[in-house]
């Protein structure tokens, strides 16, 4: 089992799912993200997927999507997080998170238990 990083709204904001699961670039890609992005491949000792990863001039980097050809999400920085909620995928810089979900984290493992 592995574990997500799954957050809930601080306050309410309409433009933003109120629960959200995460990914930042550099951790391990969990399967709701390798589900729906291009997989370059596994890497050879830990067999865990490489996703197809473009990154921009301007710092951030486009996730290409299973298809092969389009973005499924860019972000502005690596830093960035990665979520997934209510069936969007979206990004958002470190301070939009705080500002969103910084205290609302609730940990549980795949199968969603907390």
């Amino acid at each position: 089992m592995t574990s997500q990083n799954k957050y809930n709204q601080r306050g309410y904001n309409s433009k933003y799912p109120q629960e959200i699961i995460t990914w930042r670039y550099g951790s391990p890609i969990p399967s709701w993200l390798s589900n729906i992005a291009k997989v370059a491949g596994l890497d050879e000792i830990t067999g865990n997927p490489i996703l197809s990863i473009r990154f921009l001039k301007k710092g951030g980097y486009e996730i290409i999507d299973s298809g092969g050809g389009m973005a499924l999400v860019q972000t502005r920085g690596k830093e960035d997080y990665v979520c997934l909620g209510d069936g969007k995928i979206f990004s958002l810089t470190p301070k939009q998170f705080d500002l969103l979900y910084g205290s609302g984290k609730e940990n549980t493992n795949s199968e969603g238990r907390t």
